[in-house]
């Protein structure tokens, strides 16, 4: 046990000498039981840099190809200026975001894709992260890792699904250490509209969390998925957050399928600097 834990260690010290220390030498992670944790990513930014693994933790993502994670477009803004592929590091085969295990990977992204390139709003509040070359994912070296299938229809009224993130339980309370699976129940297009008459669109739908979960949706868990029937439906978006009196808002998959084959494709590009700091948030 305790050489396992040096290894691990020293393999991430290694790999990252000037963004993390090796982690607390505690209990080691176990990896997480939930069949959809395999999916899911931690975002983090390399700055500032902190003296223990995990803690630059941001957003969620989830893997949707060996050299792609999806996630929402806001979370690579910072006061409207989006951030460059080496600000940035996702955290791969680790439910608990401050421990690493065995399966942990520490990837780099070359690249980065937002749907729109002059604007972000609700309806199309997505990006892809593309990775380096030498971070490509094995996904079958380890059933820790693993490729999400993306949604081929929008989620059906009323059925229930999986949102996974590190949310906070409340408004300005830290961001959650092991990664929490929580039941929503997707939500009628018209009742979603009736709640956010003004920013609601067709490429969005809304779901309530079950009253049996611990906790809605809060920071931490923007870019996140919701999963439904093991099909990826839905990106966290801005919107109501932290209160379980509103719904949480997300963003279709399957209204973007095309986009996000296009990008794999190589016909989506990312764009050069000046299109980045022209870009802004439309709410």
């Amino acid at each position: 046990m305790q050489l396992q834990l040096l290894l691990i260690c020293s393999v991430l010290s290694s790999a990252l000498p000037a963004y993390y220390l090796p982690y607390d030498q505690g209990e080691r992670s176990e990896p997480s039981h939930h069949p959809y944790a395999k999916y899911v990513v931690s975002i983090q930014t390399k700055l500032p840099r902190s003296q223990y693994f995990g803690t630059n933790h941001f957003c969620v993502g989830t893997i949707v190809a060996p050299i792609y994670v999806l996630t929402a477009s806001h979370c690579i803004l910072d006061s409207n200026r989006l951030l460059k592929p080496d600000e940035l590091l996702v955290i791969a085969g680790a439910p608990n975001r401050r421990r690493p295990t065995e399966h942990t990977r520490i990837l780099h992204i070359q690249s980065v894709h937002p749907y729109s390139r002059n604007r972000i709003t609700f309806n199309h509040d997505l990006t892809l992260l593309r990775l380096q070359d030498n971070d490509t994912l094995d996904l079958n070296l380890t059933l820790s890792l693993g490729i999400a299938q993306l949604a081929t229809h929008q989620p059906y009224a009323h059925s229930n699904c999986i949102v996974l993130g590190w949310g906070r339980a409340q408004m300005k309370a830290p961001f959650a250490e092991e990664l929490m699976p929580r039941v929503f129940h997707v939500q009628p297009q018209k009742y979603c509209q009736s709640v956010f008459p003004v920013s609601f669109r067709k490429e969005l739908f809304c779901a309530t969390v079950s009253p049996e979960a611990s906790q809605d949706v809060c920071g931490g868990d923007s870019g996140g998925p919701l999963i439904c029937g093991n099909q990826l439906m839905g990106i966290v978006t801005r919107g109501v957050l932290c209160d379980r009196r509103y719904p949480a808002l997300f963003v279709s998959v399957a209204s973007h399928r095309g986009w996000i084959k296009r990008v794999f494709s190589g016909v989506g590009k990312s764009w050069p600097l000046i299109t980045w700091l022209s870009l802004h948030i439309v709410y």
